[in-house]
């Protein structure tokens, strides 16, 4: 648990905003210009527009439940958070409004990172997940409760954050939650300003106390003496970094003694498997996997928020011994904005894309494609581990597995759908008079093959309990340890 916050601390960073608050008359302007962008744009077509007009009375509604004086502001959290009903309203959870960047003011939050990272545990309770410094130089230990945040109920605030943070199919925000709470501190000031401390109410030993999280720890003063030519450091000279991914995007390893495989794909995006590709890397791995007779794997795909589709296909192809479809169908009433691009209508000719009735639907998706030979593919015991981040085309990855017959799924829900998706191509729109914020949704909606009406379900789920922080166990992989091998044989 720890090793995964510090992942997601390093390389899970988001848009920021360049202020703090907009002005509290510029809303109704903002909620409208949303609902219209939604509605033009969204892959999901004029279908929305009933959800999306009740959407917006309620999100007027919360607006006005707001006392107001002349000059008042909205921070960019509650703002967010009264808005939500717009996003709820398309259960899309590739569906993000952010508070646009300014890199002044990325850098004055790089300045408050001290890393302030909990999760929710089976009981409800969020804790702790890595030990905490805190102002009067005590440490919380991993597995302290947290209670409220600034005086508020801690889940009234994760509550909040989560709003148009994605990776919520359905409606269902326990991978918003996941996510949000292990980037805490950013994600807070991000929506509520700066702060170079955080009040915190926790429950420990000493009992229920308020302590003062530093967002930034404080440099020492250093006399002239001091900081002198002898006293400083010599200059770091650049390594180079080796061409291929990361242990956390693509990673094969037998786990421990056992005749256990595990290959971790972390992701499905192309730029961080560019090098050397996903196929090469793919087919190397199940060499491997078939060198060494291989009989029991795992596939990790817990941190996987997806990326390609035509990765899945890959990946499944070494995986089914029969023709399989890894998507339904594939369509959207305005890829292109109602055709605000000629340029692009032509690409999307070019890549298979035809109009028909009025929609735009790319049929080659949804063919079977055939398994690789018998000799290439793996033919034994499987097991997928997913997770809370496990979104988009992991769970696309998932799915196939587990509605196939092909292996087990071992570990949490998340927010990603078994049933629908959106994918294709990203777009970002600019909202709000002064651009205040991001609007950003894919191009086409995506169905499942033999859906499930439901979000990411394991066949054998692992909750998350105090323990396994307090021991640093990672228990969803001990679980599918001894779900493949049987309690006895480690």
């Amino acid at each position: 648990m720890r090793l995964l916050c510090l992942i997601f601390l390093l390389f899970c960073q988001f848009p920021l905003g360049a202020q703090d608050s907009l002005a509290r008359t510029d809303a109704p302007a903002i909620l409208t210009d949303l609902h219209d962008h939604i509605l033009r744009y969204h892959a999901y077509g004029p279908a929305l527009e009933p959800a999306l007009q009740v959407a917006l009375v309620e999100s007027r509604r919360r607006l006005d439940s707001i006392s107001q004086t002349p000059g008042d502001s909205l921070s960019y959290g509650r703002f967010l958070a009264l808005s939500r009903p717009l996003q709820e309203a398309t259960g899309d959870g590739h569906l993000f409004l952010f508070p646009n960047v300014n890199d002044a003011r990325r850098d004055s939050l790089r300045a408050r990172s001290n890393p302030l990272a909990f999760v929710r545990v089976v009981t409800g309770d969020y804790v702790l997940v890595i030990p905490t410094p805190v102002s009067s130089g005590d440490t919380l230990a991993a597995g302290t409760q947290v209670l409220r945040i600034e005086q508020r109920s801690i889940r009234e605030v994760m509550d909040d954050l989560v709003s148009w943070r994605g990776l919520n199919d359905h409606n269902n925000y326990r991978g918003s939650n996941f996510v949000m709470g292990l980037g805490f501190q950013y994600q807070y000031q991000v929506r509520e300003g700066l702060r170079d401390s955080i009040a915190l109410t926790v429950r420990d030993s000493l009992g229920d106390r308020e302590v003062q999280f530093l967002t930034r720890t404080p440099k020492p003063t250093q006399s002239p003496a001091v900081d002198s030519l002898a006293t400083r450091k010599p200059p770091v000279k650049k390594v180079k970094k080796p061409r291929g991914p990361t242990k956390r995007d693509w990673d094969l390893e037998k786990l421990d003694s056992t005749d256990i495989w595990v290959l971790t794909i972390g992701t499905f995006n192309s730029k961080r498997l560019r090098h050397p590709g996903f196929k090469k890397l793919a087919r190397a791995a199940f060499d491997t996997l078939n060198q060494v007779g291989a009989t029991k794997l795992v596939i990790d795909v817990r941190a996987n928020s997806g990326g390609r589709i035509d990765y899945v296909r890959e990946l499944l192809r070494y995986l089914s011994p029969e023709p399989f479809q890894h998507v339904g169908t594939f369509v959207s009433d305005s890829p292109n904005g109602n055709g605000d691009n000629p340029w692009m209508n032509i690409g999307l000719f070019l890549n298979g894309v035809r109009k028909k009735d009025g929609r735009y639907v790319k049929r080659s998706l949804a063919k079977f494609t055939e398994p690789h030979p018998a000799g290439r593919r793996f033919r034994g015991d499987l097991v997928v581990l997913v997770g809370e981040q496990t979104f988009s085309a992991g769970v696309l990855f998932a799915h196939a597995v587990q509605a196939n017959g092909l292996g087990t799924l071992i570990g949490r829900s998340g927010g990603g759908s078994q049933q629908y998706g959106t994918a294709g191509q990203s777009f970002e729109y600019p909202i709000g008079p002064n651009e205040e914020f991001e609007l950003s949704m894919m191009n086409f909606r995506l169905d499942l093959p033999k859906p499930f009406a439901r979000n990411l379900t394991p066949d054998i789920a692992v909750p998350i309990e105090v323990s396994h922080i307090l021991d640093d166990v990672d228990n969803t992989m001990e679980v599918a340890r001894e779900f493949l091998l049987g309690p006895t044989q480690y």
